[in-house]
Order: structure tokens, then sequence, then C-alpha cells
């Protein structure tokens, strides 16, 4: 999409200038027609129809650059929707926005100053012929076949300083302006969804495991436990399960006791074991995780 989007401005500036020569030539036949069918133009006794010349400008300027504003707003948004319409993944479709962007941006900015500069050469050099300018020792003047070809000359570079070299500064503003505004939908920020990146605290196990956990949720550090276990005199045993723990760099202790037999202690300080090795991990990591809330 670089290259395309390099090639536009070249295309837009030749519809313009096309443009500019349909209109001239229109603006041409109209003068040529009056000249022909109003007598007394020249010597100031006869009105023109200027207004007739003044719409020729104005509906060529509107008619002849609806191909080249078409060009400027609908390439963006082909470029985005159509291949939405083939499923294709939203970043892809914006790489290819950005690249088209990209080129239209430094092509158009290479071409506007190439056509400035050029444009104005031409129309310095026609005007320098109808002063005089010394070309091999032998000045040359208006009338001259120098100066006609320099006529000639102007008859481009005319459309290329007035025209298409300035509409360059609009195209790029456009395609960019588009662009911006087709960015958030690829980005999934529209009126019927709305794209939230909430940053969600998650578990990794030991077998790796993710566990999505909740706001208010702790996370275990450090853990200790230390079994202080006696045998009472009618055979029962007594167990005292000491647990010190750093919750979120807050440190705890919790103190649980065990009566019974000695299998039913020992199945007991067994289950608590299991249970707090089911929570041990090896890192607490933060996940990006993107979520779309629908809006009513």
């Amino acid at each position: 999409m670089l290259f395309v989007g390099g090639m536009v401005p070249v295309v837009f500036s030749a519809l313009a200038m096309n443009a500019v020569g349909k209109a001239a030539m229109e603006m041409v036949q109209e003068v040529r027609r009056q000249f022909k069918d109003i007598p007394g133009i020249m010597e100031g006794t006869g009105k023109p129809e200027y207004d007739k010349c003044v719409a020729i400008s104005t509906q060529a300027s509107l008619k002849e650059m609806m191909l080249p504003g078409l060009l400027t707003i609908g390439f963006p948004l082909l470029i985005a929707f159509v291949p939405m319409l083939f499923g294709m993944d939203n970043l892809a479709i914006a790489e290819m926005l950005g690249g088209y962007m990209a080129g239209v941006t430094v092509s158009g900015v290479l071409w506007a100053i190439f056509q400035n500069n050029a444009g104005g050469a031409w129309d310095n050099a026609k005007k320098s012929f109808e002063a005089g300018v010394e070309i091999n020792g032998e000045m040359t003047y208006k009338g001259s076949e120098a100066h006609k070809a320099a006529v000639t000359g102007d008859t481009v570079g005319d459309p290329f300083k007035d025209t298409s070299g300035p509409s360059m500064n609009i195209l790029i503003k456009l395609t960019c302006l588009i662009g911006l505004v087709i960015a958030p939908i690829l980005g999934g920020h529209t009126e019927e969804g709305l794209a939230v990146n909430a940053e969600q605290n998650v578990w990794v196990t030991e077998d790796g495991t993710v566990l999505n956990v909740t706001e208010d949720a702790t996370f275990i550090s450090e853990k200790e436990i230390s079994i202080d276990m006696t045998t009472n005199e009618d055979g029962t045993v007594k167990a005292v399960v000491t647990t010190s723990s750093n919750e979120n760099g807050e440190a705890t202790t919790k103190e649980e006791i065990f009566t019974g037999t000695e299998e039913e202690v020992k199945a007991k300080i067994d289950a608590l074991k299991e249970s707090i090795g089911n929570l041990k991990g090896k890192k607490v990591v933060k996940k990006i995780i993107k979520e779309v809330e629908e809006l009513n």
C-alpha cells in the first residue's frame, strides 16, 4: 500500500491538469464565439457576455474535480472496508491504511515541491523573454521563436504552480483526515461496541495453568507452617498448626487446633497442606485482557 499511496498524487495531478486543459479550451471557444457573434468588442462598442465565461469556469471547477475528489475520499474507504468484508484482521487493515497514508504524504510533498518550482521556472522564463533576454550575445524579445516556446512551456507551468502543486496540500490533509477517522473503527471503538483495555491480575500455577483472579483477591508470596503435636492422657492427639504468611506485603499469623485420633489429625493436616499446595504458584503476572462491552 505504500507504493499505491505514492502513485495517487501523480494520478491526482494528472486529473487536475487535465481538468484545467478542458476548461481552458471551453473558455477559448466561448471567447472566439463572442468575437465572431458580437460586433464591436475590440472597438469597445460591443459588450461581451461575461457571465458565460464565469459559468464555464464555475461548472468546470465542480464537474472536473469530482473524479479527483472521489479518488481522494474513496481510496482510504476502500482500503479499510473492502478487506473487512472478507474477514481480514483489523490490525492488518490498519497497517495497510497506515502504509497508504504514508505513501500519499511522502510522494505528495515531493510532488508539490517539484511542481511549484518547475511551474514557477516556466512562468519566469516566459516573463523574461517579454522583458528581453540575451541569448548567445543576441537580445531576444516578445514574439520571437524562443518566446513562443516559453509560452508553450508556460501552458504547463501555470497548471503546475497554480493548480496541481497547491492541491497536493488538500490531497495529503484529506487523505490523512479520513484515515484518522477510520482508525478508531479498526480499533473497535464504534457505537456498537466499546473496546476497553483492562489490566487484570492472573495467577500462573506450577503446571502453567492461568487462573483469573478477582479484584479483592490476595496473592500469597510466602507461607510457612509449623506443627506442634501432643498426645493426651485419653490417647487422643492434639495438633496446633501455626500458619505464617506474607500476603501483599502484610505479615499475618493464623493458628488452628486439630483434635482426634492420630489418623484423624494427620488427615486434617494433610488436607490443609494440600489446600495450601494447590494455591502455590510460580509467579504472579499482569495480563492485558481486551473486553468489549455492548452499549445500550
